[in-house]
């Protein structure tokens, strides 16, 4: 039957689908010189100038044939930096440093910045290695996930890079398998098989 709709057994309306993308979208720009009338407060007006427009678009079949956005993995997001607590650190230590020029009793304030300097450096070391650590067992806990998650996106590139659109039916089709759908499926479709 080759690429025959499943549904009407047809070919004369079936055509791939990053045929109808590729000719369902116009790009075109414009640069020239532009002018027009102002009317405001009971007086007329011109004016001009220099116009360049660019842009594009899509009928909305091309849109709806559009390769759906890719299911994003899972990613471990630390919930504080070690940068962040570093640059406290500085902050305090920079506090503490004026406290001492201004202050009564600057041997305090002299030790109280290198105390603050000191521990906000061990805390973002701190930090930061606990953030490595945390994104290490993460990965390693939800490799399996995101492997299945590449490939499962692989194979809906795959489906759609080989899948036909038939006009008369509305439906999308893999030649190979004969699964359908309608445009509005077409993200379910191709990822969740």
């Amino acid at each position: 039957m080759g690429n025959a709709c499943p549904v009407c057994g047809q070919i004369d309306q079936v055509q791939k689908i990053s045929a109808i993308r590729s000719s369902g979208i116009s790009t075109g720009s414009f640069a020239g010189p532009s002018g027009g009338l102002t009317y405001a407060n009971k007086q007329v007006g011109s004016y001009g100038g220099y116009t360049r427009l660019s842009g594009s678009t899509a009928t909305q079949l091309a849109q709806e044939l559009a390769l759906p956005e890719r299911p994003k993995p899972i990613a471990y997001v630390p919930q504080i930096s070690g940068t962040a607590v570093g640059v406290l650190a500085i902050l305090f230590t920079f506090l503490f440093l004026c406290g001492a020029v201004s202050s009564n009793n600057p041997e305090v304030n002299l030790s109280m910045a290198g105390l603050a300097f000191v521990g906000g450096l061990l805390a973002s070391t701190v930090v930061e290695v606990t953030n490595k650590n945390k994104a290490k067992i993460f990965e390693k806990e939800y490799r399996k996930e995101i492997d299945e998650l590449e490939a499962k996106v692989l194979r809906g590139v795959e489906i759609y890079n080989r899948a036909y659109y038939c006009f008369r039916d509305d439906q999308i089709f893999d030649p190979q398998t004969m699964r359908r759908c309608s445009p509005g499926e077409l993200n379910d479709w191709l990822y969740n098989q």
